[in-house]
């Protein structure tokens, strides 16, 4: 399964959708992802935001891809910093590598 992932990140050029739009989106990768590792502290909802920015928030689709380089940055590149519980487990960095890079805007 993991090689199968694996193939289609790199055979997926940026903004070319017609590959990747029935593998991983928002709706079937994405809100979860965000839900799981992301909300507890960027939420404009969250009581405690731990220290996160109060204008970073993911409430909503059009909230999450208005910083998606933002989100590869701190979850993907080598100074990765975020979720700051420990980070991502490998087959949810390659799916979300996966949806940032066939995302729209990125």
């Amino acid at each position: 399964m993991i090689f199968n992932l694996v193939f289609f990140v790199f055979g997926c050029a940026r903004n070319d959708l017609s590959q990747c739009e029935t593998i991983v989106t928002y709706e079937s990768f994405g809100a979860g992802f965000i839900k799981e590792n992301c909300q507890s502290c960027h939420s404009s909802l969250s009581e405690n935001r731990y220290g996160a920015p109060h204008n970073i928030h993911f409430d909503t689709e059009e909230d999450v891809f208005e910083r998606l380089e933002d989100i590869y940055r701190v979850t993907l590149s080598e100074d990765a910093d975020m979720p700051p519980s420990g980070g991502i487990i490998e087959e949810d960095r390659i799916l979300l590598e996966l949806w940032l890079t066939c995302s729209e805007g990125l």
